[in-house]
């Protein structure tokens, strides 16, 4: 498997590292890569990166951090040997997007932190763009995890099939984790309990999850329910697969994978 882990070369870069290191480095093939992030206006190449030997700006701070950066993470894991790092200059999701195709990466893993609804008014982060536009399964790390309790798979269980879960069942395994399987029935988004018991054992089957807990949440808003899941629950990672909002709530409120991603304070696998 490979994983390619975004440095931002920030407090968070040794919180990510410390998880991947206690839960995906065995048998892994890990990647690190930060990108000095530079004007629009200056010139790139078709993989986002930029020109070399540009002559009508002066790059010379952003080479300057490349090296710094590249030396810090030079020194990153150095308990194991399978790595590869490297600092790019130029267009972050770009750049992101043509590594992952580049390098045939299996799951890309970033550090986050929990935004509030100003920031959200105001800006857009990168994780939310990134998760939009991978065609592979998204990490985003926040605080720190010394163990994986629970781990909840929300999803709308409408029509079950197999998904991308080999590195959820992988992170399971290691340390004896319960998986418990989600359906937040809403009012636009309601299913009785004999067919959702019935969908869910069948995910489950095709998936090849152990003895999982099933779960049904009764709400009015999703996003509530999930809060209220993570504390009530004691949810260690978060797995989210292809849930919506429904009608206006959606035009109003925009992607629901991206406020949950923004406002939750655990581990979130995206698929």
């Amino acid at each position: 498997m490979k994983i390619l882990i975004l440095a931002k070369m920030d407090d968070n870069d040794r919180i990510v590292q410390d998880f991947i290191a206690n839960y995906l480095a065995d048998e892994s093939e890990i990647h690190l890569l930060n990108v000095v992030k530079i004007p629009s206006e200056i010139p790139l190449q078709i993989n986002g990166e930029v020109i070399e030997f540009c002559t009508e700006y002066n790059l010379s701070k952003y080479y300057e951090q490349k090296t710094q950066h590249q030396e810090i993470l030079d020194k990153s894991f150095p308990e194991l040997e399978n790595i590869t790092a490297n600092c790019l200059i130029g267009n972050p999701l770009q750049l992101v997007k043509w590594y992952v195709k580049e390098q045939k990466i299996d799951l890309v893993v970033s550090g986050g932190h929990v935004t509030t609804h100003l920031e959200d008014i105001f800006s857009s982060s990168f994780a939310n763009h990134l998760m939009q536009s991978l065609s592979v399964p998204y990490l985003s790390v926040k605080g720190t995890h010394p163990q994986l309790k629970k781990i909840a798979i929300v999803r709308e269980f409408v029509d079950p099939a197999k998904r991308s879960l080999v590195i959820i069942k992988k992170m399971q395994s290691q340390f004896n984790a319960k998986i418990v399987l989600v359906k937040i029935n809403t009012p636009n988004s309601h299913m009785d309990a004999a067919e959702l018991k019935q969908k869910m054992e069948l995910f489950a089957q095709l998936n090849g999850l152990t003895d999982p807990e099933f779960l049904t949440i009764e709400a009015s808003d999703k996003e509530s329910a999930i809060k209220d899941l993570i504390s009530k629950h004691e949810i260690d990672l978060l797995t989210l697969g292809h849930i919506h909002r429904n009608g206006m709530s959606s035009f109003l409120r925009g992607d629901l994978r991206s406020d949950i991603l923004n406002h939750m304070n655990v581990p979130i696998y995206m698929y």
